[in-house]
């Protein structure tokens, strides 16, 4: 199979790596974004979660109700042409707009961080109700 990798370079802030015709990985200055067709494959994935670089905390509240509202689901991913599996970004919009993200057009995606924010806060409410049940309080 023969590829060929050319990196563009142009005065709209865009440059890229295109395998074959088909853009693989785009980098977009203006809004400083890193975009890839297909899958990205890596042993870990790290995110910025320092308190220093965060202003205006706010704690996700009701997190079992937003979690209550959100299916999980297998589906077929028509532009891998794959079986996966997720949630729906026009849900999770719905009950966390912080975590969604969308494209110039208009695709929408989830953050994982955001959703793991979510869960840890639904397990801790669980917790609570648990710990509740078990002295009695309810």
């Amino acid at each position: 199979m023969a590829y060929s990798i050319l990196m563009v370079s142009v005065w709209f802030h865009i440059f890229g790596f295109y395998i074959n015709s088909a853009t693989r990985l785009r980098w977009t200055g203006s809004n400083d974004r890193w975009t890839a067709s297909g899958e990205i494959w890596a042993d870990d994935h790290v995110a910025t979660s320092d308190i220093r670089v965060k202003d205006n905390l706010e704690r996700i509240d009701n997190a079992l109700d937003k979690i209550a509202k959100l299916t999980g689901f297998t589906y077929d991913q028509t532009r891998l042409k794959q079986r996966k599996a997720g949630i729906i970004a026009q849900d999770v919009e719905q009950v966390l707009p912080e975590a969604i993200s969308k494209d110039e057009e208009g695709t929408l995606s989830v953050s994982p961080m955001a959703i793991l924010g979510l869960l840890v806060n639904a397990v801790n409410d669980l917790s609570k109700q648990v710990k509740e049940l078990q002295n009695g309080n309810v």
